[in-house]
Parts: C-alpha cells; structure tokens; sequence
C-alpha cells in the first residue's frame, strides 16, 4: 500500500468548507493548490464545474497517487512533482501568467511519519528528513548532526524547535558522533534522551520531538520556502 493511501486512511484535510467559502470560486478560475499533500483540497476545488487546478508537491509518491487521484477531472486538473517555492518557474513553463487564487495548507501529513524519510522518532529509519528527493536546504538531517559545529546545532534546536535543552543536547550529539556518526533515527531519539532531565525525558510529550521539528524545518528550509511561494503566488495573482 502506497504512503498516499495509508495517509488518506489517517488524514482528513482541514476546513475544506471554510477554505472554499473563502477561495469564493468561479467559474474559468486558475487556482493554485501549493501544498497538495493528499489531495483533498484540490478534489473539493475541483469539484466547483468550470475551475482549473494547478497542484504541488514535494513529495514524487504524493504526485503520482494525485494524478491517479484526479484524472476523473481531465485537463482542469494538473499535479506537478515541485516545492511551492518554485511556483514562479512552474507557472512560466506552464505558460500560465495569472491565477486567480491560491490555497497553501501548511499543516502536516501524518502519512509522512510513514515515508521512511526519517521523520519519525518511534521508527529506526535513516536521517534523511527530506520532503522530496533532495533536501530544498541541500543537506540532510544526518549531515547537520555528524558535520555542524555544537553552538550551530543548538541554534537550530532552539530557533526552530524551541528547545529548552538545546545546549546539552547539542553537546551530547557532538561526544556521541566522535564515537560513531549517527545513521538512524533512533540513534538519535536515544542520544537526546540521555541528554535531557528525567522529568523531561518522562513528560507529556516524547523528548525528542522539538529536536525532529526543528530538523525537518532546517533541512526543507521551510521558512525559506513559505517566503518564496507567498511572494510567487501574490506576484501571479490578479487584482
């Protein structure tokens, strides 16, 4: 069974009716769905008789079960293997100058702690993080933790993580790579562990989690990529 489907399975797209009340669609529209994930968003714009859709994704297995998805629509529906911060370049080479609206869902996927990618802490994958087949940052999460200097991997554990134990953290993941660089990611769940205080280790939430998090946004320069897709998306849109 495909990453798609056993994420349509867990997956309920997030206030479909109200994000339609507010793309207020028409016919002949050109709308954009950035973060197409599972598609249901885009079946639901699709659904509006006369609307156009053009969706993206990172993630190459998201844009073949999407097409397969939605062929029932023909030509009105287009999925593009892309991230949104290259929404300027798929427009132009599509040969669409304006659009009319554009939706970007930027939750997460829970079918995506099922990809082997690394995301998830319960499984012992590689630490790769990456949406898609490269890493929009250029590096994965492995390469952070066994090349980056100790005060940098703390920066990113806090800044993107908000992680209070960021320093001893990073000091344990600089001790532990010196005696073995880390592979998976269990290596590094177990490493974060001992790093923190047993209260810590033992709350509400899994300790590493704020660490995973602020991995991922570093290797899929996810903030970077927010920026450039609102910028494409405002700059192609109509009045």
């Amino acid at each position: 069974m495909s990453l798609q489907k056993k994420g349509e399975e867990k997956h309920v797209s997030v206030m479909v009716a109200e994000a339609l009340s507010l793309l207020d669609l028409h016919k002949g529209d050109i709308v954009v769905d950035a973060t197409f994930g599972v598609g249901g968003h885009s079946e639901a714009i699709l659904k509006t008789s006369g609307v156009k859709l053009i969706a993206l994704d990172a993630d190459p297995e998201a844009v073949l079960a999407g097409q397969e998805k939605l062929k029932k629509f023909g030509t009105r529906a287009v999925v593009i293997n892309a991230n949104f911060s290259d929404l300027e370049e798929v427009l132009h080479q599509g040969g669409v100058e304006h659009i009319h609206k554009a939706l970007f869902d930027l939750g997460w996927n829970r079918g995506q702690l099922m990809s082997g990618r690394g995301f998830s802490f319960l499984h012992d994958e590689p630490l790769n993080m990456s949406y898609g087949k490269k890493p929009a940052s250029g590096f994965t999460a492995a390469e952070i933790l066994n090349t980056w200097e100790e005060k940098v991997i703390a920066d990113v554990l806090f800044g993107y993580g908000e992680e209070r134990y960021a320093r001893p953290i990073a000091k344990a993941i600089v001790a532990r790579r010196e005696t073995k660089p880390f592979a998976t990611t269990i290596e590094l769940a177990e490493t974060i562990k001992d790093a923190v205080p047993g209260s810590y280790r033992h709350g509400r939430i899994h300790p590493a989690t704020k660490s995973f998090q602020a991995l991922r946004i570093a290797v899929n320069d996810e903030l970077g990529v927010i920026k450039q897709g609102l910028a494409a998306a405002w700059k192609a849109l109509t009045p």
